[in-house]
């Protein structure tokens, strides 16, 4: 999980959804808009759809989580949600790294 300052609310959580630009990958997408603050903030969504244990779920969540955190640096200072795309079980944290790792360079 995200520090507090690092977190998105849930009114900017709002915001985001009805005015935001959309990057997809194989796995995932990401909404994000210009940030209030001069920092990065992150959401990670995971639907019930895609993954249907809220145990499954959490742990996709906290991998991509790790990933995010270690990526935070070279994001440019945006709000983002994350939504996983679609899941399977063969997919490894290496692939959802990749798919982060190819989305930066695209989020101007």
């Amino acid at each position: 999980m995200f520090k507090k300052n690092k977190r998105i609310t849930t009114t900017r959580f709002n915001e985001i959804m009805k005015t935001s630009r959309v990057v997809r990958s194989d796995v995932l997408y990401v909404r994000f808009s210009q940030a209030i603050s001069n920092t990065s903030r992150f959401a990670i969504v995971i639907p019930k759809k895609i993954i249907k244990g809220s145990v499954r779920r959490h742990i996709v969540k906290r991998k991509i989580s790790h990933i995010l955190k270690k990526f935070e640096d070279k994001f440019p200072a945006h709000d983002y949600i994350f939504f996983l795309g679609k899941y399977d079980e063969t997919f490894s944290k290496e692939k959802i790294e990749e798919d982060i790792f190819k989305m930066i360079p695209l989020i101007k």
